[in-house]
């Protein structure tokens, strides 16, 4: 979980450890209301207080069982932009 702004979270859930022993996503990324997130849920654990080494381990295991690259290379975006197109600027001459 990570604070997106605009009162919300960015929430993945995971559940346990594939063979591998990667941690298996069972939902997510979405966005939630600040309101619509338990403080516990089960093993709650938010993304600043995740180790960079602990992701480190992470790829390793990856790299080690040939599951690189962990994400596609487009972006994910999880709400839509706040600029909207306009139907032209006026200019005066």
């Amino acid at each position: 979980m990570t604070d997106a702004r605009r009162r919300e979270f960015a929430v993945s859930d995971y559940d346990g450890l594939d063979a591998d022993g990667l941690p298996r996503r069972a939902g997510g990324p979405s966005l939630s209301p600040r309101d619509a997130v338990p403080q516990t849920t089960g093993t709650r654990l938010d993304a600043h207080l995740v180790p960079a080494g602990g992701i480190g381990m992470l790829a390793e295991l990856a790299f080690a069982s040939g599951r690189l690259p962990l994400a596609d290379d487009v972006p994910l975006y999880l709400r839509a932009p706040d600029v909207t197109p306009s139907a032209g600027k006026r200019v005066l001459q």
